[in-house]
């Protein structure tokens, strides 16, 4: 028989048995699960005091932006207010929402079916809106009220907030069909997207973007009352700009006349426009004469010229000797293109309300109407 091995000399002789006990192994994972539990529990219970306190936060944002704007004159309503979103999105919900600037210089409002702003709760500095259905738009315009409706297929918004005011957007429009009375009688839109970043204005120099502005509209239809030379559809429109020097506060004629003072400029890195017969891409730069009027100066790449001169001329905006004129002298500049169109490159300058197609005088520009003067 084995007999017990004695205990060794020393300290592990006096310890008492009780004092190097382990627990087992099974009751040692059941230890830690519990602990896992209670932790998920403890962590559950922040989060979801956290989501409600986010809640809260942005729900009186809201309500105290729309004080803010009352409080200034503009009327701000809605039916109703559902916030809902819960674990990981951040959702209010109004219901026709509706919003109105009567005192303004020129008196506006707008209004829609519903209106979407989702965040995640541990992110209040973005979101995102969404307004797709019904929208209405009011105006004055020649002591007239004017109202415009339609439907958007699909809208929404990008939005970012740094010091609780928007810095960065991202737009999408799909599917936009407006109509009304006055000057506005249509209005629609296949698609298109809009990008806009804002920098400080009280840092801005003259050579300082203070916003950068993308945009691209396709199959776009305007007011006839515009009076577009090639029609009222535009199949393509791309935009890409950025505005140098600080726009002053204030009224906008006094705004930008001081903008113009100061140096300001908009740069246009690419412009693009498929119109009718006319292809163009241009880029340049645009400012504001003495009379707060367009000028400016661009490079352009045409394809279409000859045939935009000639319903140009059919329609009376050009001269016939005019055309006659622009398309022998600058025919000679002109050439084919592997796709066998005419292609012309050449300086486009604005000046003196009159468009330059390299050294020709092509047309007279109207006059732009800023509110106030």
């Amino acid at each position: 028989m084995r007999q017990p091995t004695p205990p060794r000399p020393g300290k592990d002789a006096d310890r008492h048995p009780a004092l190097g006990y382990r627990e087992p192994r099974r009751l040692r994972a059941v230890t830690w699960a519990l602990g896992a539990v209670v932790a998920a529990i403890v962590a559950g219970a922040l989060y979801v005091g956290g989501w409600y306190y986010a809640a809260g936060l942005a729900r009186d944002s809201l309500l105290n932006w729309a004080e803010a704007q009352r409080r200034e004159g503009a009327v701000v309503a809605f039916e109703r207010l559902d916030i809902g979103g819960f674990p990981f999105h951040l959702r209010l919900a109004l219901d026709k929402p509706a919003y109105s600037a009567p005192t303004a210089d020129a008196p506006w409002g707008w209004e829609a079916g519903q209106v979407v702003a989702e965040m995640r709760p541990w992110n209040l500095r973005q979101f995102t809106l969404r307004a797709p259905g019904r929208h209405a738009l009011m105006w004055t315009a020649d002591g007239a009220r004017r109202k415009a409706e339609g439907l958007v297929h699909g809208l929404s918004a990008r939005v970012r907030l740094e010091g609780g005011q928007p810095v960065a957007g991202h737009v999408e429009v799909e599917g936009a069909d407006f109509a009304g009375d006055g000057p506005l009688d249509r209005l629609t839109l296949g698609s298109g997207t809009l990008d806009l970043v804002l920098s400080p204005v009280a840092l801005a120099t003259a050579r300082t973007p203070v916003a950068d502005i993308r945009l691209a509209a396709h199959d776009l239809g305007v007011p006839s009352v515009w009076g577009l030379p090639l029609g009222a559809d535009v199949a393509v429109l791309e935009l890409a700009a950025a505005v140098l020097g600080g726009v002053p506060p204030g009224p906008l004629v006094d705004a930008l006349a001081g903008w113009r003072d100061d140096g300001g400029t908009v740069e246009v890195r690419r412009l693009g426009l498929d119109y009718g017969p006319l292809t163009l891409a241009a880029d340049g730069t645009l400012a504001l004469d003495a009379d707060l009027q367009p000028i400016g100066a661009f490079t352009t790449r045409i394809e279409g010229f000859f045939e935009t001169v000639d319903a140009l001329r059919d329609k009376g905006i050009i001269r016939a000797q005019d055309a006659v004129t622009a398309k022998m002298v600058l025919g000679i500049l002109s050439k084919r293109n592997d796709a066998g169109r005419v292609s012309l490159t050449v300086p486009l300058t604005v000046q003196d309300r009159r468009l330059y197609v390299g050294p020709v005088p092509l047309a007279a520009i109207p006059s732009v109407r800023w509110q106030g003067r």
